[in-house]
């Protein structure tokens, strides 16, 4: 099967309750003076959408503008290479350790700044696969830095934490993280391990812009913290997050039975691509498409809708729109026809509410 029909696979639209491009338009009769909701549902696949960068509004708008920090759960390699094959087992694992990442976060606050009631949250996501298309259970996760503080009235109080997590508590939770995934899967079948290919190129590594910990074969990376104000911060870690697993510019034929994979950053070795057969390559994207239901956002924490702790306050107002016509993406006036009120008026758009 040739690599373009192969990507093709990836362009096919989630369930309309699951895709973020869903907004709700206010209009108001010129005249009469009635106002009425629309709403709008995008209906093509995500993959030809223009308006890509959008698909992350969703996560983005369950994070709170407080301080976030990304962190990344890999588990030991024999159990990283055979969790995506056992869906249960993976869920649990991940729901295990985002719990241990929520509980550290929580007692890191309690011994610091002496708030034994905060609540910190996590938004997380598994992924099955790395950048090269090899079986590679690991966890992307979303925390807050810091933890949010019930008030008898109103919206929680937040607060962050002074200082980053030490060398020995992260090589602690990398243990933890080790031992989540042996009781996720106690006896793991031995799995064949796949050709790594050709690594292509050399950066001279890529720098870590964060702190990496290991114990016991486990994993654990805590980036650096993006604060509150920074919501393209906090729009890329969103991003990054519910990336899919591949990218139709990242993938290119080379001839000779190969294709050549290209890697979001260069790896620690300094290798920029990876070329493997194209066989391989259409057996990993079959696997991978089996795989995409895994990879679903799960909100922990405070951030779980059950939550008791509130903390987003009374609403957000509705941004008004300059003039009340509609306008194109470019800025200028909508020449269209617009719909018209039971009365005869004009129906205009004051108001633009976008969810997920």
């Amino acid at each position: 099967m040739a690599v373009d029909s192969q990507l093709r696979l990836f362009t096919v639209p989630d369930p309309p309750a699951q895709r973020p491009c869903v907004a709700r338009l206010w209009l108001r009769c010129d005249a009469c003076g009635a106002v009425e909701p629309r709403t709008l549902s995008c209906v093509a696949p995500c993959a030809q959408c223009p308006w890509g960068p959008l698909r992350v509004s969703a996560a983005l708008s369950r994070l709170p503008r407080v301080p976030l920090r990304h962190w990344v759960l890999v588990p030991p390699a024999r159990w990283a290479r055979v969790l995506p094959s056992h869906p249960e087992a993976a869920q649990a694992f991940r729901r295990a350790i985002v719990r241990q990442v929520v509980s550290a976060v929580e007692a890191r606050a309690k011994h610091e700044l002496g708030h034994g009631r905060g609540k910190a949250g996590a938004l997380a996501v598994l992924h099955t696969a790395g950048a090269d298309l090899r079986p590679r259970a690991h966890v992307h996760l979303i925390a807050t830095d810091g933890v949010f503080v019930p008030a008898r009235r109103g919206a929680a109080g937040f607060v962050r934490l002074r200082a980053g997590f030490g060398d020995a508590e992260l090589r602690e939770l990398a243990r933890v993280v080790g031992a989540a995934a042996r009781s996720a899967l106690p006896d793991p079948a031995p799995s064949v391990r796949e050709s790594a290919g050709v690594r292509v190129g050399r950066a001279g590594g890529s720098p870590t812009r964060g702190q990496v910990a290991q114990a016991r074969g486990a994993e654990v990376f805590v980036g650096q913290r993006v604060e509150g104000h920074d919501r393209r911060g906090a729009e890329s870690l969103a991003g990054y997050l519910v990336r899919p697993p591949l990218a139709g510019v990242a993938v290119k034929d080379v001839g000779d039975g190969q294709v050549q994979l290209k890697l979001r950053e260069p790896a620690r070795d300094g290798a920029v691509a990876v070329r493997v057969p194209k066989s391989d390559f259409e057996a990993r994207v079959r696997t991978l498409v089996q795989q995409l239901p895994q990879r679903r956002v799960s909100l922990h924490g405070v951030l779980a809708p059950g939550s008791g702790v509130r903390w987003r306050g009374d609403g957000v107002q509705l941004r008004l729109l300059d003039g009340g016509a509609p306008t194109r993406r470019d800025g200028s006036p909508e020449r269209g026809r617009g719909e018209r009120c039971a009365c005869g008026g004009t129906m205009r758009v004051v108001a633009v509410e976008r969810g997920g």
